[in-house]
């Protein structure tokens, strides 16, 4: 299964993806043949499907969508979002990298919290120096209560 988050903040406040521009992302995915499922997720929308392969540079071209990544879901608690930063950490290969979390929900760490916590993991495995201001890798965590789409 395939996650992609789109970036959609039409309005600039961070306001939910307003549902034409998730319908103009639908019918984009269904023309070319595709089965997918879309969910409002904060200020970004969530797209899942089975094919690995859509391309979707149409949709970039809409002002409304500023980003496209594509994500892996796990879930939010710190045991399993660590397990899933040290395997990343193994394929860092000696690059500068930074963590950015973007949390939604209660829980019991902070997003700065939890930044610093996957970066330590990562740091132990890796040996890579973190750079805050020009990583060549941002390892990026997205969290919705307890769910979590992780991307690099």
């Amino acid at each position: 299964m395939i996650n992609i988050i789109f970036f959609c903040d039409d309005e600039g406040n961070g306001a939910y993806p307003k549902n034409r521009y998730l319908d103009m992302i639908l019918n984009y995915v269904e023309k070319k043949g595709e089965l997918a499922v879309i969910e409002k997720i904060n200020n970004y929308a969530c797209l899942h499907s089975e094919n690995e392969k859509i391309e979707f540079e149409d949709v970039v071209e809409n002002k409304n969508v500023k980003e496209i990544i594509k994500v892996d879901e796990t879930v939010s608690d710190v045991e399993s979002l660590k397990n899933d930063a040290q395997r990343w950490a193994k394929e860092l290969d000696g690059e500068t990298f930074v963590v950015r979390v973007d949390r939604k929900g209660n829980h019991e760490y902070t997003s700065v919290e939890l930044e610093r916590e996957l970066g330590a993991e990562i740091w132990k495995i890796s040996k890579s120096d973190v750079d805050l201001k020009n990583p060549q890798k941002t390892y990026r965590v997205f969290i919705q209560d307890k769910r979590a789409f992780v991307s690099v």
